[in-house]
């Protein structure tokens, strides 16, 4: 709780009557709009959609058809739930899904080699084949077949007024995961020939960066790195030559 005596007269004071005395006051956006004029034009938002590929089709028809039974030694009904898991994963990106596969089996391995249970032996193994054949089904998710990632390209390039060789001009993406944060790190700068040395990903707080009302965006201040508040996010400036 803030110091009642901290500020001596509550009905008129200024900064520097509190600056040093580590307090912080919150305020909500239309408590100082009026003071703000221009810093805060109103969010546009697109919603966007693409077909997804035969690849990705495939993939889904099979995470919907597979049924698990030990994954964890408390039957069936686990599975179910690690079937909702996958198929959630799945929507960010084939990549987050996949390592939710992987990891998975790894798991499932570990306890195959301690199981002595003939019968629980034999659920581990089909279940095991099944997170196998479900993983081939998602590499061939390659990013050519990846639909919203080649949209996300398309949009880059001609959808969203981005002006990549201006340094003050940066895009911050959102992920829903670190794999796809992961996964845009290593595919965008290559296909959209950025420049990597200015692009970074971090997650903390940052300060808070006004937003660009012709795109919906954020325009961050200059420097290598934009962050925001517990989200994934990677920011890129660079001069693509092809897109």
């Amino acid at each position: 709780m803030l110091d009642p005596t901290a500020i001596a007269n509550p009905a008129d004071y200024t900064q520097h009557d509190y600056r040093d005395k580590s307090l912080v006051i919150r305020r909500f956006k239309k408590d100082v709009r009026d003071q703000l004029q221009g810093n805060f034009p109103e969010r546009q938002i697109e919603v966007v959609k693409t077909q997804a590929t035969a690849a990705e089709e495939e993939a889904y028809a099979r995470l919907m058809d597979v049924s698990f039974h030990n994954l964890d030694g408390r039957g069936q009904g686990v599975g179910q739930l690690f079937r909702t898991t996958l198929e959630k994963a799945l929507f960010p990106s084939p990549a987050a899904c996949l390592s939710t596969v992987r990891n998975r089996m790894a798991r499932l391995r570990k306890r195959l080699e301690k199981e002595r249970d003939g019968e629980r032996q034999t659920t581990l193994v089909e279940d095991l084949d099944t997170l196998q054949g479900l993983e081939v089904e998602l590499q061939a998710i390659t990013p050519e077949q990846f639909s919203k990632y080649q949209l996300l390209r398309r949009q880059l390039c001609d959808g969203l007024g981005w002006a990549p060789m201006d340094p003050n001009d940066r895009l911050v993406l959102f992920t829903e995961s670190l794999v796809t944060l992961d996964f845009l790190a290593k595919r965008l700068p290559d296909d959209l020939k950025l420049n990597t040395a200015t692009s970074s990903s971090r997650r903390t707080r940052p300060e808070s960066a006004p937003r660009s009302a012709a795109s919906g965006r954020k325009r961050a201040p200059p420097g290598p790195r934009c962050t925001t508040s517990g989200r994934c996010t990677r920011s890129w400036n660079g001069s693509p030559t092809a897109c």
